[in-house]
């Protein structure tokens, strides 16, 4: 449950200060869309971050708090900080304030409808979720629109590509455009 995670944050929080460390952090995926007020019918145990999780010592605590509480080694991890970010991503994130040594912020809401349209047209195949959550923050025809050319910008297949990895494209771009109607 999402409980759980601000838990682990705020421990995670308490070791890194008594160790004079820190870490940056841009919360993105299912633990954003819960931070910006949406409830999901799911709850996630990780907290997804645009941002490399660059320091050992840092990683160390991470999993140590982790078993601690009976989340995965990777329940705060920077796996987003590997595809296609929108441009100009970090200065729209809002800071958050809540921690003295996670310097953390969130993505906009516009930003997280773009990363998980794409993360749909990505792995459509393979889970339901990223459709659930476009679902559940209603995205505007605007923000559908702009989160659609972001996926062809950073997603187009090549057109040497198979007819049915292009047919499987345009099928995708079809079924956001349903999401706002």
């Amino acid at each position: 449950m999402d409980d759980i995670l601000s838990t682990a944050l705020a421990q995670l929080d308490n070791e890194l200060t008594k160790r004079n460390l820190s870490i940056d952090i841009v919360i993105c995926g299912a633990y954003a869309i819960h931070l910006l007020g949406y409830s999901r019918a799911e709850y996630t145990l990780d907290v997804d971050s645009v941002t490399e999780l660059n320091s050992a010592e840092a990683k160390q605590l991470i999993e140590a708090v982790g078993k601690t509480l009976g989340l995965g080694p990777d329940w705060l991890n920077d796996q987003a900080s590997t595809v296609s970010l929108p441009q100009g991503l970090l200065s729209r994130a809002t800071p958050l304030q809540h921690w003295k040594s996670i310097k953390a912020s969130l993505v906009s809401r516009a930003d997280l409808i773009k990363m998980k349209a794409s993360a749909f047209s990505i792995r459509r195949d393979l889970t339901n979720k990223d459709w659930e959550d476009l679902t559940l923050l209603k995205p505007t025809s605007e923000e559908m629109n702009d989160a659609i050319n972001f996926i062809k910008e950073s997603n187009s297949p090549p057109e040497s590509a198979s007819n049915k990895i292009l047919a499987d494209f345009k099928e995708t771009i079809n079924d956001l455009k349903k999401i706002t109607k």
